[in-house]
């Protein structure tokens, strides 16, 4: 994985902060390949409870591209009643959890 142990607890703290303590929180994609060249940062976030989740998911790609500025940063969120899609299941079976 190319993100450094800062850049992992900042991502952390913010899906922390927005979704809770209990909240499920993957990084998948181009980000795990070490050759890739790719700078895009993909996220997978499973909550219990959301409030708004697209409310959510602005405020932390807000919260986020304040601190990494340099990033493309792509959030994908599985509310508590939707099924898995294939982008879903991908993201658990090739992610690594944080």
């Amino acid at each position: 994985m190319r993100l450094n142990l800062l850049q992992i607890h900042k991502i952390k703290s913010a899906v922390k902060a927005i979704f809770g303590d209990k909240a499920k929180l993957w990084v998948f994609g181009a980000q795990l390949g070490d050759r890739q060249r790719s700078s895009d940062v993909e996220l997978y976030i499973e909550a219990e409870s959301f409030g708004n989740a697209s409310i959510q998911k602005t405020a932390l790609l807000s919260l986020l591209h304040q601190e990494f500025t340099n990033l493309k940063i792509d959030v994908s969120i599985r509310e508590p009643q939707q099924m898995l899609t294939d982008l879903h299941r991908n993201a658990i079976q090739n992610g690594v959890a944080l």
